[in-house]
């Protein structure tokens, strides 16, 4: 199956859909143990009350979206995440998802009877009535649209955790350097850089969220580097197929993002972007590319 045939670059809904579950089995293979959640959950304890904050996954394009317009088009596939972790829960266990609008989530009748999704952007209060009141507290990919205000938006989401309760945040380190990158995969990581710098967040943001959970109050506070196997590199056939097929149809949102704006600063010649994704999925086919993600986790003390 080839990743330029099935999706032919093309950032339409069912591409973007099957792109964010396929970049979800991605990351949850290339966690510690396979394991959504790095801290310890009892299985056969009480039930839970979970947060998703930033639910619809693959949060960078949404946020791209938001912030360029009509650059980027897609109706993600919400609650991957909330349903892939249920299995793993206390039963009974009440599991909420949060997003910026309400376009984001699938019918009530695809959602699972203890899933509730609510509207809440990250960057705004919330509700009064959470504080403290979530056992676990998730957010994956989202503070790059935070733009510089990245530690009030941590600190506000870790005070939904109640004492006892774990946070858990990831973010990718688009400025981390790899020599062992292809050409392709430097200037695909290059235009994440380039939309990130328009957003106004640091380049330093995944390097603070430890420091940041610690000033909230958070103890046993603890940094873990992922590394997904993008490419040829890994052993699973399918997932190799799937990460060349994810790659693209992020490659085709992020050319359209430049090519919809000029005045874009890129890290290589404007003439290079109309080749960018099959250039990539030739590299993949052969390389790996090296794109490390950054988990940390913390505990609100009793």
């Amino acid at each position: 199956m080839s990743a330029q045939t099935e999706s032919e670059y093309v950032l339409d809904g069912p591409n973007e859909t099957k792109r964010l579950g396929y970049q979800h089995e991605i990351i949850k293979d290339a966690m510690p143990g396979k394991r959504l959640l790095i801290f310890p959950v009892n299985v056969s304890g009480p039930p839970l009350r979970v947060l998703d904050s930033a639910t619809a996954d693959g949060k960078h394009l949404t946020s791209m979206r938001r912030s360029y317009g009509s650059g980027l088009t897609h109706s993600p596939r919400p609650g991957t995440w909330l349903r892939d972790i249920a299995q793993y829960l206390p039963a009974g266990s009440t599991l909420v998802g949060t997003d910026l609008v309400e376009h984001f989530f699938p019918p009530a009748v695809d959602r699972g009877n203890n899933i509730t999704l609510e509207i809440q952007d990250i960057t705004k209060p919330w509700p009064a009535e959470w504080e403290q009141s979530f056992d676990i507290a998730h957010q994956r990919l989202a503070l790059p649209a935070a733009g510089p205000n990245g530690q009030a938006i941590v600190t506000s989401f870790a005070n939904l955790v109640k004492p006892g309760g774990w946070i858990q945040l990831f973010e990718g380190d688009v400025y981390a350097s790899h020599a062992d990158n292809g050409v392709a995969a430097n200037q695909f990581i290059s235009l994440m850089r380039s939309a990130f710098t328009m957003m106004n967040s640091p380049k330093t943001l995944v390097h603070h969220l430890s420091g940041w959970l610690k000033a909230a109050g958070f103890e046993n506070v603890e940094e873990h580097s992922v590394l997904p196997k993008l490419g040829a590199n890994n052993s699973n056939a399918d997932l190799v197929k799937k990460a060349l097929f994810s790659n693209g149809v992020a490659a085709t949102g992020l050319v359209a993002m430049a090519k919809s704006m000029p005045s874009l600063q890129l890290e290589f010649e404007r003439s290079e972007l109309d080749t960018l994704g099959a250039r990539l999925e030739i590299e993949l086919r052969e390389h790996e590319m090296i794109l490390p993600l950054t988990v940390v986790t913390g505990r609100r003390p009793l």
